[in-house]
């Protein structure tokens, strides 16, 4: 039983290495587009981010200038209004200044989630046009101009374009928690090899559905419209759109340029965002039934076949740690197939963390001490999605995952 998991793990990790190389060779080209670039519209929102909002604001009127085709647009909710005052947003307006093309907006309080908050800043402010594209992008998000460049280039190959994360923004200031440092060299893994490959196996037709990641999705507004805007129903609105669209087969592509995140700080923020992250593919029966009930047209066998991909992605997520302990003691105990696992899990994370150092310049002590810390973070990081899952199952409503803002 124990050789024969192994085996699996083992013919695993060199599929994923293989996707990854075709998946790098694959993207160091593409298409330019004949038509004239759309409109790009980036909307972040925001609820109590009075220690971020400025330096946000500052990194988009520098991104702005010399182009008078993009537009931002920060949406807050009068949720966080104190005394008639919303001090986000005055904080926001005061850093953007007058910059040509950026404005800062309230929606109402019954706008109050994430995705409520996207949907009314483009429905009910006139600044987006059908053919422009929605950038969406969190508070901590800092897109380079690259990425809006490749976006217009590319816009006739697909209707949605996801730009990939990596979590080394803030590397060197997780130096003295081992674990944090860990999380942030497994998610960029993760990313690389795990979320691009889907995307690429996607692409192909071989898998049926991607998970969408909120920060650095772009997406045709008309299209956005056609589904109703991003769905408000459910609080990782991301994984939700992700459903929709894969039920529909609609063509999405990876983007080449890394958005470079940060990571949390603190070993509370690390619980809720993976506790909140994990809702995401467990809810997939309730998308599917939210689907059927917008879209008569979608393919019974698709839909099943996406749901049944996104709960094996929650269930891979739940395993991971206990899978990974009984590798690591069968490898301690000297079992070949383990200890040949072992050797390809460690090159495939030098390879990452060699492509990450060389997109976001992390100092190599950083990353050494991270690769250390990788095996301490996965012998846990199934906890919070279990503690999520049994939450869930037993009834209790913890706090709302941060991002719901509510």
């Amino acid at each position: 039983m124990i050789d024969a998991l192994l085996v699996g793990l083992l013919i695993r990790e060199v599929f994923v290495l293989g996707l990854f190389g075709l998946t790098r060779l694959s993207a160091r080209s593409w298409l330019v587009a004949d038509s004239p670039p759309p409109g790009i519209v980036i909307v972040v929102p925001v609820y109590e981010e009075t220690r971020t909002v400025a330096v946000c604001a500052a990194w988009f009127v520098a991104l702005a200038v010399g182009r008078p085709w993009l537009k931002l647009i920060i949406c807050g909710t009068a949720r966080e209004r104190t005394a008639g005052i919303n001090p986000t947003l005055a904080l926001a307006k005061e850093a953007l200044g007058n910059t040509p093309g950026t404005y800062v907006v309230e929606a109402p309080r019954e706008f109050g989630s994430r995705a409520a908050q996207i949907n009314w800043a483009i429905g009910h402010t006139g600044l987006v046009g059908a053919d422009d594209f929605v950038g969406m992008y969190d508070v901590d998000s800092r897109p380079q101009a690259a990425t809006l460049d490749e976006v217009r280039a590319r816009h006739e190959e697909a209707d949605v374009l996801q730009q990939h994360a990596i979590f080394t923004a803030n590397f060197g200031r997780l130096r003295a928690n081992l674990l944090l440092l860990g999380q942030a060299c497994y998610q960029t893994r993760w990313t690389m090899l795990h979320e691009c490959g889907r995307f690429t196996l996607y692409k192909w037709g071989l898998w049926p559905a991607v998970h969408l990641v909120g920060h650095g999705m772009f997406i045709r507004a008309q299209l956005l419209d056609h589904y109703g805007g991003v769905p408000a129903e459910t609080d990782i609105e991301d994984a939700h759109l992700g459903f929709y669209l894969s039920c529909q087969g609609e063509r999405i592509v990876s983007l080449r340029a890394w958005d470079v995140s940060d990571n949390p700080e603190r070993l509370e923020d690390w619980w809720a965002q993976i506790y909140g992250w994990s809702k995401g593919p467990r809810e997939a029966l309730a998308y599917a039934r939210l689907f059927k009930a917008k879209f008569r047209n979608g393919s019974m066998l698709r839909i099943g076949l996406v749901t049944l991909a996104t709960l094996l992605a929650w269930a891979r997520w739940a395993l991971t740690s206990a899978v990974f302990l009984v590798a690591a003691i069968a490898a301690l105990s000297g079992n070949p197939i383990a200890l040949t696992w072992v050797v390809l899990w460690v090159g495939g994370s030098l390879l990452v963390m060699r492509l990450a150092n060389r997109v976001s310049q992390v100092r190599a002590s950083d990353t050494v001490l991270g690769l250390l810390g990788l095996p301490l973070y996965v012998a846990v990081a199934s906890m919070p999605v279990m503690a999520s899952a049994i939450d869930a199952l037993m009834g209790r409503k913890p706090a709302r995952y941060r991002t719901a803002h509510y």
